[in-house]
């Protein structure tokens, strides 16, 4: 028994000797290198999760600009349906317009239908499993040059069609504007001249203000307390018969919601409902303005009245001796 107790320990012995010179018992060097190449293990395993995020968000990106190019290709084929039905001009150049940017709509499904994502994935896990850096990053660089070259092309599609909607959106409504004018010709020469009054009067009122100032400046011995006085007054004026809830009521019917959708639906009779309305708003505003510029002509005539203090003296008038 003593004799084999001394023999395992030999062998035991001669074993740890032997793992130690042939390096198989961990040592402070061998850790360290451990540690490194776990690192960098680590780090090439973040970096493809890195690159796998960022063609994502280029995948949804694409997805996103794909939905949007769609809704607008569908609006343009129902435009192409109203063409149809009330012979709008130019139906041959809408079909030629609607053909191309289907073929470039299914030009980008196709590109982007080749960047796979899950085989994309896949072979970035192959890449990681080798270790392959290289590869890796220069298979991300390939893959993120196609999605660029996608987003730059919807990009461009995008602009293009969105412009030729609004386009044919302004074309569909100038015409039916064109067709329920002629159905109604009183109703919009009332509701034309109506509006016509309010944009030159609102030019005046713009100006009203440097009227009377330009009058007080003749009449009035000017100084800063009276120019102040003189354009608080005016804008009093102006106030007591405009404020924030009349400027909105003008906003309103001005772009009138309800005359804009009637046109818009081609519908003659509730056209003709709206039209009337706004035409009586814009009278009712254009009798304010009236009222405003009379009692600003009637404010200019009384300056020296209102400001006897500050009347300029006028020269006295002499009176010439007839030659003998």
């Amino acid at each position: 028994m003593t004799n084999f107790k001394k023999i395992t320990s030999f062998v035991t012995a001669t074993t740890i000797t032997a793992g130690i010179l042939l390096g198989s018992v961990p040592t402070a060097a061998s850790a360290k290198t451990t540690s490194k190449t776990t690192q960098a293990q680590t780090a090439f395993k973040n970096q493809i999760s890195a690159y796998n995020k960022t063609l994502n968000n280029y995948k949804r990106d694409i997805k996103e600009n794909d939905e949007y190019i769609y809704e607008l290709y569908m609006d343009l084929q129902r435009y192409s349906k109203d063409f149809t039905k009330y012979g709008y001009t130019g139906k041959d150049e809408l079909t030629k317009k609607i053909t191309s940017f289907r073929a470039k709509l299914d030009k980008t499904r196709k590109d982007n239908s080749a960047v796979d994502m899950k085989k994309v994935s896949a072979t970035f896990n192959a890449y990681l499993k080798k270790g392959d850096t290289k590869n890796a990053k220069a298979y991300y660089v390939k893959q993120k040059a196609k999605l660029l070259a996608i987003l730059v092309y919807q990009d461009d599609l995008m602009y293009d069609i969105e412009d030729y909607a609004y386009e044919i959106e302004d074309q569909i409504f100038t015409e039916n504007e064109i067709y329920i004018h002629n159905q109604l010709p009183t109703e919009f020469e009332n509701y034309d001249a109506e509006m016509a009054k309010i944009m030159k009067s609102s030019i005046e009122l713009m100006t009203i203000e440097q009227e009377v100032q330009s009058h007080a400046y003749k009449v009035l011995n000017m100084d800063y307390p009276l120019y102040k006085q003189i354009q608080t007054d005016i804008e009093a004026i102006a106030e007591k018969y405009i404020n924030e809830d009349s400027i909105e009521d003008l906003m309103d019917f001005m772009g009138s919601d309800d005359l804009y959708t009637a046109i818009e639906k081609r519908d003659v009779l509730k056209v003709k409902v709206a039209i009337i309305k706004t035409t009586n708003d814009a009278k009712l505003f254009n009798d304010l303005i009236v009222k405003i510029k009379t009692e600003i002509d009637d404010y200019k005539t009384n300056l020296p009245v209102k400001f006897a203090d500050k009347v300029k003296e006028q020269p006295a008038e002499t009176t010439e001796t007839p030659a003998n």
